[in-house]
């Protein structure tokens, strides 16, 4: 039986953008945060700029103190920034910030798997090709 791609793609694309978008489903929330996990991105992607930066100029401790702090200021200035979405666009910014986690995670899920199995087996293994 050959399965067509074309269809299964567009279902894992569906089903991706519908789970994105579920939690605007609910009772609208007032307040917009930022999600857990763009947080740890965000704050990993800043210690690994300021490593990069500041290498072999400060002890390695202090290079994670510096870290920390600018990250705490960049979460609190984004922080800041989607509390000034209006209440009446706060499920349609949740749900775009969830949408960015959902595409993120797997993007991340199959680099990893191409990385695992390589990519003609990790096609294999994803149903993409027969």
């Amino acid at each position: 039986m050959k399965r067509n791609w074309k269809v299964i793609v567009f279902a894992v694309v569906a089903a991706l953008l519908l789970a994105g978008c579920s939690s605007a489903q609910g009772v609208a929330q007032d307040v917009v945060e930022l999600p857990v996990e763009l947080q740890a991105l965000i704050g990993s992607g800043i210690a690994y700029l300021i490593g990069l930066v500041l290498r072999g100029r400060v002890p390695l401790g202090y290079e994670q103190e510096i870290a920390s702090a600018i990250t705490g200021a960049v979460l609190t200035v984004i922080g800041v920034v989607l509390k000034l979405i209006p209440q009446e666009f706060a499920p349609v910014a949740t749900a775009v910030l969830t949408l960015i986690v959902v595409l993120l995670g797997t993007l991340q899920g199959a680099r990893l798997l191409f990385i695992a199995f390589g990519k003609k087996d990790a096609a294999q293994r994803a149903h993409l090709i027969p």
